[in-house]
């Protein structure tokens, strides 16, 4: 570990030396490299990790640069291509392996369990239930991001812990809006996505971190959480039914949902 590279972080005191080294051994995978996800893979990289893994199938479009970690010559190249070149300037030691590929239910049962934390940069609630069941089965802490409109939340899920996404977001939530359809403020992704990664540092430094759901209205200078408690009937974290960690959801792809 190179100690000049992580001197803020030394002296600040709620890192020890020890605690550095162990987040320096961690492996974090983070599903989804737009605007939360590409905004915490840069961090993650800079609290010096020593593994990433960056999975997204998408190619960086003109319309990504707003507010995602990318630059105009990255238009037209895949996402987490794009994305290994900039996290290796920021720290050339850390290992990053891109996955140019969908997160369904095979890619998380033959990946996840190798990973100490996963980050969700997601922006559709299917994958973020395959990341859930997976992750719960697994016994793999997770940090959930959202960021639309002047909107972001963002909660902790620790398996045995902490309440899980089916907890405070059940099947008959219905669908939810994205970027797209109701647009972003350029600032709301990277705000959320560093708090976000400040509980996801916190879980691999083994901190006892709440499941409290935050929520952030940039506009307004709101920040509020929410107790989330676990849920006894919860079909996933409560009776083990990973029903998206099933065939129907080998192949999903997001990107065809309408």
């Amino acid at each position: 570990m190179d100690f000049l590279y992580h001197a803020r972080h030394l002296v600040l005191s709620r890192f020890s030396q020890a605690d550095l080294q162990r987040i320096s051994d961690s492996k974090v995978m983070i599903v989804g490299m737009g605007g939360t996800g590409s905004a915490a893979a840069r961090l993650f990289a800079g609290a010096g990790i020593s593994t990433l893994a960056l999975v997204d199938p998408d190619i960086v479009s003109l319309s990504n640069i707003q507010r995602q970690q990318y630059s105009i010559h990255d238009v037209g190249e895949k996402k987490v291509i794009a994305a290994v070149k900039y996290l290796k300037e920021v720290n050339p030691q850390v290992d990053v392996t891109p996955y140019d590929a969908v997160f369904d239910s095979d890619f998380a049962l033959s990946r996840v369990n190798d990973f100490d934390l996963i980050y969700d940069g997601t922006d559709n609630i299917t994958t973020r239930r395959i990341i859930n069941d997976i992750c719960v089965k697994t016994e793999t802490p997770w940090v959930f991001s959202s960021a639309i409109e002047t909107y972001g939340e963002f909660k902790a899920i620790i398996p045995g812990k902490t309440s899980c996404y089916e907890c405070f977001m059940p099947e008959n939530a219905g669908p939810q809006q994205t970027c797209s359809q109701i647009g972003v403020l350029n600032s709301v992704p990277s705000t959320v996505a560093s708090l976000a990664y400040a509980l996801g540092l916190r879980i691999l430094k083994g901190d006892n971190v709440p499941g409290d759901i935050h929520f952030i209205d940039a506009w307004n200078m709101n920040l509020e959480k929410i107790r989330s408690a676990r849920n006894p009937q919860c079909p996933v974290c409560s009776r083990g039914d990973f029903q998206y960690l099933v065939e129907k959801y080998s192949g999903f792809d997001p990107r065809t949902v309408q």
